[in-house]
Order: structure tokens, then C-alpha cells, then sequence
């Protein structure tokens, strides 16, 4: 654990401007353009161009990246947040343009001691987005559990431009490899990517590892959801395709897939329904869902609905052009827009009536 500089690092009075919106909102302005949130109770966090900053009361931290992060995965990348305890997980990923090769970061800080960790990090490295078994990183309580499973392509000395999953070259090869889920002391859990926690139980998708043909589809097709304090069993799910994002709560399992995300009923695992989420697909979104109760919670392309389980009725909470970021904890939601070379940030309660039908 490196630590971090006095400058870098501090108890500050929060310098941003800060107010009251309507609908009860609480909105907060940055200086730099906000690529990822995370809400727990009275906590917010947000990470901008220059740092990660943790806002609790009207008191804000400032936890500078490492130097070793490249400066363009916070200003132009998905990006994805989570709370553990006084520790902040973080994982940031952009594809460079329409090309292969790809940064990504992965890593925790800690709001206690300013230390800050690398788990994983590379300024070019494209083969997992061909692979389709992405990276992943949550928190429980505070617990932070993370995987970057490693994907090697075979091939010609320049397979890396064109042993993609689309072209399906007969002499590509794809290994996957150390798929491991690290920070969780349990029983040993499966080569594994996405995963995603919720209220003690975990939900990851079971990756295959070895060497495979590339033109084989190599994403997690099962699901399986343990809990966490004894890594027992709660159900396992044969998705309907492969898995390319997680949620969940006590009662539902959502799966993202590719332009639609299924929904499971947990405890039991059974199929419940099919949400087409097309016209909510953005590529600038790590983990474009979330779980509430039995309510699916998307967002993409300038708003964010919830989709009853039950029922499949759709409703646009909010409306937000220039979405960047958003969040939601138990009882409130916050979400993140562009406005000019700076962010706004808004949050509010979740429990406020509903907006629109979709």
C-alpha cells in the first residue's frame, strides 16, 4: 500500500457549490466531469479527472490515483465505485477509439490511512473485451471482492487486431485464465466475471478456464448465488445467453445480456422475464443496473427507469441528458450529468412518487 501525500489528501470543508434542488434533491457541482458514483446511507463518492472524493455531511476527502493510473481512464472511461467500511473499491476501463487495445485500472483506497492499491492496471490491453469475460468489483458490508480474469489470444504474431469475436479467425486461440474472486475468505468460489453483492449474498458468472477456440463463445453462461458468510448455495441459473453484468437483491436476479436483461426471482432462481433495455444501451456505463427489492433499475442515453418484475411496467424516474453516472442504496438514488468542461450531481429519494410511464 503506497501512501499518499498531505496535499492529496485531507479533511476538507467542502468547496463545491451545494444546494437544494426540488423533490427534496441535493445537488453538488464539479470542476471536472464525474465518470462514477457510489451512495451508502450518508456517503457519497464520485470519481472526476484528478481524484476520488468521499462527501459525508458537508465535510469532503480527496483521494488522489496513483500515478500508474493513466489520466484518461477517469476523464473518458466507465467507470464503477463501491463502499466497504472506510475503504473505497474502484475500476475503470475505456476502449481507445474503435481499436483493439483498450487501459483499465482496478484498485482500493482507504479513507482511513490516505494508502491507496493497485490490484490490477494496463495502458493497452484489448483481448478481454474480444473474450466477453469483463472485470468486475463489489463490496458487502466491508468486504471488497474483485476479478480481472487474464485473457490471452494465440494466433499470428498480430492476433491481437483481428482475432476478435466477430471475425473468428480458424487459427485463433483464446486462454483464459486466473479468474480467481480475491477478497473473500470463504470456501473457494469458481473462475468467475461479473459478480455483484447485495444483503450478504453473492451472484457471480462461472467462467470457463483453459484454452478454447476462439471462435467459441467464451462468456459465463451459469449464475450461481451463494452467501457470503458460508459460501452455501442459494441457487444456480442456465442464462439464456452470456453474462455481461449482475444485480441483485433478497427476492431478484438480473442478468444483463446483449440488448436485454433477464430477471430471475431468488430464492428459487426461476426465469420471471425478458426487459429489452436497446434504447438504454451506452457502452460509457461499467454496470448500467440495479436491483431494488423486485424492481430492475436501468439506465443509459439520458434517463434512468424502473421495471417491475411482477408486472413489467416501466417508468422513467428521472430524465437527465448528459448522463454520466449513477447510484442507488437502499432508499436513494444519485445520478451524475455533463455541463460544460465540469459535472452535476444530484440525489434524492428513491421513496418520491413516480415520474412517467416508458
Amino acid at each position: 500500500m503506497a501512501r499518499l501525500t498531505q496535499a492529496a489528501l485531507g479533511l476538507l470543508t467542502l468547496t463545491l457549490l451545494t444546494s437544494c434542488g426540488g423533490h427534496g434533491e441535493t445537488v453538488i457541482r464539479t470542476s471536472s466531469p464525474v465518470v462514477a458514483l457510489a451512495l451508502d446511507g450518508k456517503r457519497l463518492a464520485w470519481s472526476d479527472c484528478h481524484a476520488i472524493h468521499l462527501r459525508q455531511g458537508r465535510s469532503e476527502l480527496r483521494l488522489r490515483l496513483p500515478d500508474a493510473v493513466d489520466p484518461a481512464l477517469t476523464c473518458q472511461s466507465g467507470g464503477r465505485l463501491v463502499l466497504a467500511g472506510d475503504r473505497i473499491g474502484w475500476l475503470f476501463e475505456t476502449n481507445r477509439g474503435s481499436g483493439p487495445l483498450s487501459s483499465f485500472a482496478l484498485g482500493v483506497s482507504s479513507v482511513s490511512s490516505g494508502a491507496t492499491r493497485i490490484f490490477r492496471a494496463n495502458r493497452g490491453y484489448g483481448e478481454k473485451f474480444s473474450a466477453g469475460v469483463p472485470g468486475s468489483i463489489a463490496a458487502d458490508g466491508k468486504k471488497v471482492l474483485w476479478t480481472w480474469p487474464r485473457v490471452t489470444l494465440g494466433g499470428p504474431a498480430d492476433a491481437i487486431y483481428y482475432c476478435d469475436h466477430y471475425s473468428k479467425q480458424p487459427p485463433c486461440t483464446v486462454r483464459i485464465s486466473v479468474a480467481s474472486v480475491h477478497g473473500w475468505r470463504g470456501r473457494i468460489i469458481p473462475a468467475a466475471a461479473p459478480i455483484a453483492t447485495a444483503h450478504g449474498w453473492f451472484a457471480a458468472g462461472v467462467v470457463k478456464t483453459g484454452k478454447l477456440a476462439q471462435a467459441s463463445v467464451v462468456g459465463p453462461r451459469l449464475v450461481v448465488v451463494r452467501r457470503l458468510s458460508d459460501g452455501s448455495v442459494v441457487t444456480r441459473v442456465r442464462t439464456r445467453g452470456p453474462v455481461d453484468g449482475l444485480a441483485l437483491s433478497r427476492r431478484l436476479l438480473a442478468v444483463q445480456g446483449m440488448g436485454a436483461i433477464d430477471l430471475y426471482d431468488l430464492p428459487g432462481g426461476h426465469f420471471i422475464r425478458t426487459v429489452d433495455v436497446h434504447l438504454l444501451s451506452d457502452p460509457q456505463f461499467t454496470s448500467p443496473l440495479a436491483v431494488r427489492g423486485s424492481d430492475l433499475v436501468a439506465w443509459g442515453h439520458g434517463r434512468i427507469e424502473k421495471i417491475d418484475a411482477t408486472t413489467g411496467e416501466r417508468t422513467i424516474l428521472i430524465r437527465a441528458p448528459g448522463l454520466t453516472a449513477v447510484a442507488l442504496d437502499g432508499s436513494r438514488i444519485a445520478w451524475a450529468t455533463s455541463s460544460g468542461n465540469g459535472g452535476v450531481i444530484r440525489t434524492r429519494s428513491l421513496e418520491l412518487p413516480d415520474r412517467t410511464r416508458a
